[in-house]
């Protein structure tokens, strides 16, 4: 996807006004493609970008940290009285936050209040320019109790927001069935056709070399299942850790330890990867058109003395290197991590496939409890010859019906 459809352009277009706007649409639509475009587009402008979302692997996908990071914030904060004051809101010209359907209303409340003191400006979020994306059919806010809030609700949501961008032109999925099927499970209106397709897809994938990855609700399972694959494999495990460099000036002792404590705020990697012949892996940035994030191969081999894997991927047999990713730590920080960007992918959480487009899927869903879960599962398949669904149930669509009446009143 080289070009821009019109929606698309839309956005840009008013991101580069200076306007507020929201970016929305299903999964698959580019939201992330048009963010990093309007990301490089405002740098080229000499505009500060604040490049953030509300998880650590949404934020990682666009290049970016999580809000909490960026403004220094600790969750229990939002319910303290005081708001502090932060440099961040004054050197900061745009703020991003993507995924903004996990934002709950006491941080976005809490985020206007601190903008409003640290600018001086009693506008909403201080006057800053604000560009949020997402999707509020996916997964929502954390509930405090049953009911979960969406920032949508609140009436800063209105002041805050004039012009909304509705992305339509699906790019993950070519297949005019499993579109369709996608959007009916996304706005909760299955018809027979839709249900005689879900119970298809429970039947088995064919057997391949390269298999599908297990898509699991509970991070515990997740783990267990991945570790138990790889102590399997008989042959030498080769150990690949990260680095550290700073690009804009030397780190202090305290800002490395920082870094190193919250690793995984900034890389798509656990901070020791290990890597076996045989194992199952999912490449975790874009190399290539054909190589892309979330795209499943098999480590094959090693350079000479293990220092590079080798991966078998479904078309391209390819020496994986070291990879580098410049991170704004914060408003004065930007520093470098190196680190082969590879993840164990006989499983991962549904939270953590948030993004990704993965070619070869197996769906556990017994375990479904969030409105929008099994949507934001089935949505990371590239088509329905390549996913299939274990334990699903008819009861495991649904979606919030404010986020319906939300979204009928959005052109």
């Amino acid at each position: 996807m080289s070009t821009l459809s019109q929606r698309q352009q839309q956005a840009c277009e008013i991101a580069l006004t200076g306007e507020n706007v929201f970016i929305t649409g299903s999964a698959g639509v580019g939201k992330s493609f048009i963010m990093k475009r309007i990301i490089d587009s405002l740098q080229k402008q000499n505009k500060v970008v604040g490049v953030t979302a509300s998880t650590g692997i949404a934020a990682i996908q666009i290049g970016g940290i999580t809000v909490f990071k960026y403004f220094r914030l600790a969750p229990k904060m939002l319910e303290e009285k005081e708001t502090p004051i932060r440099k961040e809101w004054q050197t900061t010209d745009v703020l991003i936050i993507d995924e903004i359907s996990m934002i709950s209303q006491s941080l976005f409340g809490y985020l206007d209040k601190q903008g409003r003191k640290s600018r001086n400006i009693n506008k909403p979020f201080g006057g800053i320019q604000l560009i949020v994306v997402g999707d509020f059919c996916q997964l929502p806010p954390v509930a405090k109790g049953t009911k979960c809030d969406y920032v949508f609700e609140l009436p800063l949501w209105g002041e805050t927001f004039k012009k909304t961008v509705r992305l339509v032109d699906v790019y993950r999925q070519n297949d005019v069935q499993f579109i369709t099927l996608l959007e009916n499970m996304r706005l909760s209106k299955l018809t027979e056709q839709d249900k005689q397709v879900l119970k298809e897809l429970e039947r088995k994938l064919p057997p391949s070399k390269i298999l599908p990855t297990k898509l699991y609700c509970k991070k515990r399972d997740v783990e267990a299942d991945n570790m138990s694959h790889l102590a399997k494999l008989r042959t030498e495990k080769h150990v690949y850790d990260y680095s550290i460099g700073a690009t804009s000036r030397e780190l202090k002792r305290r800002e490395t330890k920082y870094l190193n404590d919250n690793v995984q705020q900034f890389i798509p990697v656990v901070p020791k990867v290990h890597l076996a012949i045989n194992a199952q892996v999912m490449l975790v940035v874009n190399l290539s058109n054909s190589l892309v994030n979330g795209s499943r191969g098999i480590v094959c081999g090693f350079t000479e003395n293990g220092k590079l894997p080798i991966v078998q991927f479904i078309h391209h047999r390819v020496i994986i290197r070291p990879y580098k990713r410049a991170v704004k730590a914060s408003a004065t920080l930007t520093v470098e991590f190196t680190f082969i960007p590879l993840q164990l992918a006989w499983a991962i959480t549904i939270h953590k496939s948030q993004g990704q487009s993965i070619n070869k899927l197996e769906i556990y869903c017994k375990d479904i409890f969030q409105v929008g879960q099994a949507y934001t599962a089935l949505s990371r398949g590239t088509s329905l010859n390549s996913v299939q669904l274990i334990g699903f149930e008819e009861s495991h669509v649904k979606t919030d019906p404010r986020v319906l009446e939300y979204y009928n009143g959005i052109q």
